[in-house]
């Protein structure tokens, strides 16, 4: 017996279209999705993945931590995904 089990993720919200933050705050974009299994999220800046670390940093929720040090123009262009990794297995 083969056997699959899951839900298509679905964005119960979407991300914002303006966020403001200060300098040297920490912006935070949630990831609202849900999905069986956990969907597994990446956040993408202008069609290019992020690399966390530095001031990027991703909760095992999905959420973007970005921290703003100094005034930057770049803010902008975020995008999240997310897909659902499932296996099969035999009985």
């Amino acid at each position: 017996m083969i056997c699959y089990v899951a839900e298509p993720p679905s964005f119960i919200n979407t991300l914002p279209s303006v966020t403001k933050i200060a300098e040297t705050q920490t912006a935070v974009l949630v990831c609202d999705v849900f999905g069986a299994p956990k969907p597994v999220i990446t956040w993408k800046k202008d069609d290019d993945a992020v690399i966390l670390g530095g001031r990027f940093r991703k909760e095992n929720n999905g959420n973007l931590h970005i921290t703003v040090s100094s005034y930057r123009t770049d803010f902008s262009g975020f995008d999240f995904f997310a897909f659902c990794v499932y296996s099969s297995f035999l009985s």
